[in-house]
């Protein structure tokens, strides 16, 4: 049965507990936050059960995205970020994270660098069994290079951003 979810980063002023609550008395059914290497989402977890509502996905980071793909310390260090937000995501029963392919509508040609570090994002997937959905954003030769590659994995999936 769906449910209607939205997102919790809508641009507010408002801290996600409150509009957690706001949410759910207004006939949301469940939303999905961003989701942090560094912060366990329990107590957005804790309100949305609670209120009995779904905590649907998290999203991950993506204004380093580009880093995957390119040469250097930045890329693996941002990977090994993105792992630890798969594993925070698990932490909270949550079995969906978004994950951007690109960030830059001037980025055209995904590299090989790119694949093995995404390759580790999908094992920490498959490890933590949070399936990792590949967004819709600029760039979309790197989603169909990223799905052709590691498509054929059960914890791969597509997001559409219509927003």
């Amino acid at each position: 049965m769906s449910k209607l979810v939205i997102s919790t980063g809508l641009g507010f002023d408002i801290p996600t507990l409150e509009q957690i609550n706001i949410l759910h008395n207004v006939g949301w059914e469940g939303v999905f936050t961003d989701c942090s290497a560094n912060r366990v989402n329990e107590d957005y977890a804790k309100a949305l059960y609670e209120r009995g509502m779904l905590y649907q996905s998290t999203h991950s980071p993506f204004g380093k995205v580009d880093k995957l793909w390119e040469e250097g310390e930045a890329g693996d260090a941002y990977a090994d970020e993105l792992v630890a937000c798969v594993k925070n995501t698990a932490a909270v029963g949550v079995p969906l994270m978004i994950l951007h392919t690109i960030i830059g509508m001037e980025k055209c040609t995904p590299t090989e660098i790119g694949l093995p570090r995404f390759e580790k994002i999908i094992k920490a997937g498959e490890k933590y069994g949070v399936k990792i959905a590949l967004e819709n954003t600029e760039g979309e030769i790197y989603l169909e290079y990223l799905m052709k590659h590691l498509g054929s994995s059960d914890y791969v999936g597509f997001c559409i951003d219509t927003g």
